[in-house]
């Protein structure tokens, strides 16, 4: 299994005036040299949506750029003649995606409204909660929004990233159980009865792998094909997918992270 490095993504976050989902349009250029067609398929949207008298809303529409060849002079996709506006960063289903590949924006927005939550935390412990009640409410309010759609992103976070996550979980332990600065944050987990957020991330990672693995699962088909077994069957540790190669991380998807970490 290889990876496109000079692939990027063209794709479109279309609204309707209507009360209907979004809708994304995306397409994968193979090379610098290849041609974009995505104006056609945007063509062909739209024609289908004025069919069944549906309104594409072209101010909630945003074109965005991802991958390194993002820098050449690609036309402005229009929609009846009216330009789309390109984007470096937008929010696609609760994950701001950012035209870079970089996570920074999306975490620094969960870590933001986490936070922000702390201050609820802190009003329950000044009502006389019993840390019982107040963990379960860190572990069903606030933890998931420092968790959502992690596997996605969990594969190419930083040190940096990781620490300041982390931090929230250790205020909340702090505001919970009262314990002092001087007290290890694995002491606070160990004696809290939790994990740490990258021990989660991980192991949320790992199960979702194990779902995607399933013939049934509507992801299979991101699996490469599996080796073959007449080879695997002479190796004293074989894995039943290749190993991808990455030259950096940034490209990393949750898939092949799996593929690297879990088989």
């Amino acid at each position: 299994m290889t990876s496109k490095y000079n692939s990027f993504y063209l794709f479109i976050i279309l609204g309707f005036a209507f009360d209907v989902d979004d809708t994304t349009l995306s397409e994968i250029i193979a090379s610098s040299s290849s041609v974009s067609n995505m104006q056609s398929l945007l063509n062909q949207f739209s024609t289908c949506a004025d069919e069944n008298n549906m309104q594409i809303n072209c101010t909630k529409t945003k074109e965005m750029i991802l991958g390194s060849t993002s820098k050449r002079d690609w036309p402005v996709l229009t929609i009846h003649g009216t330009p789309l506006e390109r984007v470096s960063v937008d929010k696609l289903l609760g994950a701001f995606i950012s035209a870079d590949l970089r996570w920074e924006t999306h975490t620094e927005y969960i870590i933001s409204k986490a936070a922000s939550r702390l201050y609820f935390l802190k009003q329950l412990k000044r009502a006389g909660l019993s840390s019982s009640h107040l963990l379960h409410f860190y572990i069903t309010v606030i933890r998931p929004v420092l968790e959502y759609a992690s596997p996605l992103w969990h594969p190419t976070l930083t040190k940096s990233q990781i620490e300041c996550l982390e931090a929230v979980q250790r205020r909340a332990i702090k505001i919970i159980f009262c314990y002092s600065s001087s007290t290890s944050y694995l002491t606070t987990l160990e004696l809290a009865g939790i994990l740490s957020l990258q021990a989660r991330r991980v192991d949320l990672s790992k199960r979702l792998f194990r779902n995607i693995c399933r013939p049934d699962n509507s992801l299979y088909h991101l699996l490469p094909p599996p080796r073959d077994i007449a080879v695997t069957s002479r190796l004293r540790k074989p894995t039943v997918y290749p190993r991808p190669s990455l030259r950096t991380k940034r490209y990393c998807s949750a898939v092949s992270y799996a593929l690297l970490n879990f088989q």
